[in-house]
């Protein structure tokens, strides 16, 4: 558990240092990191002992900084004339930080020789961006609609990875309890109309889909238990 924790910690202050860059966050915000995600990845990297420890740090390091990249360019504004001078200069700061971690994604994996790695990314930003559109071009979608482009949007990098990883029995497992961290998220946060009732069937689904997995990645359930168990005990002591 100490090696972990020491791995954990290590981990995280590389990935804080790549992504400090002073002169963008004197004007925007420092990018937001996804908890529920770097938690599981670092898991599903930390199991394949395949790996050798550069290649746990790049895939993980890697990986995170696409989502960043994904999550920050979501926080662009959609109106086409920003106000004032502020807004214009954060929009557009907002923007070049985004590529800036994408860009830092393909320098690290190829300063390594990682090429099949890279696509497997590659492909995994390519699908995102087609469900973000087909979200965003959709008329008025329906609430399962926008669940259902939502969960595959929030989880296609993590499966994507996993896949190479491992195999593809875990696809519906990680995108069904990635949805349950934002859902709840949603609702505590942004007031969402999204009702327990909903919650609760995925996280009944969850449950029966650790029945699938196959001999490879059979112990992302332990994983998933930990949390849930973790979870219940964070609300008990609250």
């Amino acid at each position: 558990m100490t090696t972990f924790i020491t791995r954990n910690q290590s981990y995280r202050e590389l990935l804080d240092e790549k992504l400090k860059y002073g002169y963008i966050h004197k004007h925007i915000q420092q990018p937001l990191i996804d908890e529920a995600k770097w938690g599981l990845l670092q898991f599903l990297v930390e199991q394949d002992r395949s790996l050798t420890p550069m290649q746990r740090e790049r895939y993980l390091i890697t990986t995170m900084l696409v989502q960043i990249a994904l999550d920050t360019h979501d926080l662009v504004p959609i109106k086409k004339v920003a106000e004032t001078e502020q807004e214009t200069l954060s929009k557009q700061l907002q923007v070049l930080s985004g590529d800036y971690y994408s860009g830092l994604y393909y320098f690290l994996l190829s300063e390594v020789g990682e090429i099949e790695f890279i696509q497997t990314l590659a492909n995994a930003i390519r699908e995102i961006n087609e469900l973000k559109m087909a979200l965003y071009y959709k008329d008025s979608p329906t609430l399962h609609e926008w669940i259902d482009l939502t969960k595959k949007i929030n989880s296609m990098l993590i499966v994507h990875v996993t896949q190479f990883l491992y195999d593809d029995t875990a696809n519906e497992l990680i995108t069904d309890w990635l949805i349950i961290q934002r859902l709840e998220l949603e609702k505590e946060y942004n007031n969402s109309v999204i009702g327990e009732t909903t919650i609760n069937n995925y996280k009944k689904n969850v449950s029966n889909l650790v029945q699938t997995l196959s001999n490879q990645t059979a112990f992302i359930t332990h994983y998933i238990q930990d949390q849930q168990n973790d979870n219940v005990n964070i609300s008990t002591r609250i």
